[in-house]
C-alpha cells in the first residue's frame, strides 16, 4: 500500500535549512495518534498508518505518481506543522487546542492561503547543482492567512472551545457593555460570523495587500458554490504591545501592532480589547522589540470586530502602506 512504502517521506529536513526542534515537535504532534493508542496492537505499524493515510486529504491520495504523492504529503506536513506552532503561540494562554485547530485549517483547501518562500534563480542553480533539487523539495513557510466560518461550525468541539476562549478574555479584559455586544455577535445565529486568522514570520506591508485580496477571493467563490461565507462581520485575533512606561502616571501607551495592516482594521472596528499575556513571551515581539534600543515591549493580544462593508475602505488604506 502506499502509505506503507512512503511514510518514511515524514523524516526528511525542510529544504534549505535543518529542521529545528520545534518544527520537528510541531509534526510529532500531527502524527501523535501513531503513539497515542491503547494498546500495543494499535501502536503497531500495520493499524495505524492505514488511520494516518485514511486522514489525509483527499487530493494528497489521490496523487497519480509516487513523486508528485511524496512531494504533496511533505509540503501538506511541514505547513501543518508551521500552523500548528504559530497558533500554539498565538493562543498561549487557554484552552484552545492548537493541534485540532491546525487540522481543521489545512482542511479548508478552498479557502485561505500558506505562504511558502520562493527560491531565487541562484539558489535553484545552487541546489541544481548538488543534486538535491528535485520534485520531492519542500519550500520553507512563513505565512497563514485564512478564515473560520463559526457559525456554521459551531457544533465541533475545537470552535466550541475557541468561542469560549474569546469570551473570557472579552470578560476579563472589557467593559460589561462591550462584553455584551461582543457574546451576542460571537453567538449569533442570524449572521454569518468569520474568525480571521493571519499569521506570519515577516511584518512586511508589501505582504498584506495581496495576501487579503486573495482571502476576499477565495470567500467569493466559495459563496458562488453556495458554501455559506457570506460573513457580515468578522473576528480577528491580532499580536499587539505597548511600550513599557518607566515613569508613573504616564499618559498609556499606544497599541502597537506587529503586523503593520492590523492597525488599519483597529481603526475601522466595530469593537475591540486588548488582554495581556500573564507574564508569558511572544518571541515576535521580543524580537520587535530587540530592534527598538532601550524600549521594551509588553506583548498582549488585541481582539478586533469589524463589518464586511468596511473592507473597501480598509484596502484602499491598506495600499498605502
Amino acid at each position: 500500500m502506499w502509505y506503507q512504502c512512503h511514510i518514511k517521506v515524514l523524516n526528511v529536513e525542510f529544504e534549505g535549512r535543518p529542521a529545528d526542534d520545534s518544527d520537528i515537535d510541531g509534526i510529532k504532534v500531527l502524527l501523535r495518534q501513531l503513539k497515542t493508542a491503547s494498546n500495543i496492537a494499535g501502536r503497531a505499524f500495520r493499524h495505524a498508518a492505514p488511520h494516518v493515510g485514511i486522514s489525509l486529504p483527499l487530493k494528497i491520495r489521490n496523487c497519480s505518481s509516487t513523486q508528485s504523492f511524496k512531494s504533496s504529503l511533505k509540503t501538506f506536513y511541514f505547513d501543518s506543522a508551521f500552523v500548528y506552532k504559530r497558533l500554539t503561540e498565538l493562543f498561549l494562554m487557554g484552552s484552545v487546542d492548537s493541534y485540532e485547530l491546525a487540522k481543521l485549517l489545512i482542511s479548508q483547501n478552498y479557502v485561505g492561503s500558506v505562504l511558502h518562500q520562493v527560491l531565487s534563480q541562484s539558489d535553484e542553480e545552487d541546489e541544481d547543482d548538488d543534486g538535491d533539487m528535485n520534485e520531492d523539495s519542500a519550500l520553507p513557510v512563513f505565512g497563514l492567512l485564512t478564515v473560520i466560518n463559526l457559525t456554521e461550525k459551531n457544533s465541533s468541539d475545537v470552535v466550541k472551545n475557541l468561542k469560549l476562549f474569546l469570551q473570557e478574555r472579552c470578560k476579563e479584559s472589557s467593559s460589561a457593555n462591550v462584553y455584551e455586544e461582543f457574546v451576542s455577535i460571537l453567538n449569533s445565529k442570524q449572521e454569518q460570523i468569520g474568525f480571521i486568522i493571519n499569521e506570519r514570520i515577516l511584518a512586511s506591508s508589501q505582504l498584506a495587500v495581496p495576501n487579503f485580496e486573495s482571502l476576499w477571493k477565495d470567500v467569493e467563490k466559495a459563496n458562488n458554490k453556495n458554501m455559506k461565507y457570506n460573513f457580515t462581520k468578522y473576528i480577528m485575533l491580532t499580536r499587539s504591545s505597548k511600550m513599557l512606561s518607566k515613569k508613573k502616571n504616564q499618559t498609556e501607551e499606544p497599541l502597537e501592532f506587529l503586523n503593520p495592516e492590523d492597525q488599519i482594521f483597529h481603526e475601522h472596528s466595530l469593537l475591540s480589547f486588548s488582554y495581556t499575556l500573564e507574564g508569558q513571551h511572544d518571541t515576535l515581539i521580543d524580537m520587535k522589540s530587540s530592534e527598538i534600543l532601550n524600549q521594551q515591549q509588553e506583548p498582549l493580544r488585541t481582539i478586533i470586530v469589524f463589518e464586511s462593508s468596511k473592507i473597501p475602505a480598509i484596502m484602499n488604506e491598506m495600499k498605502t502602506l
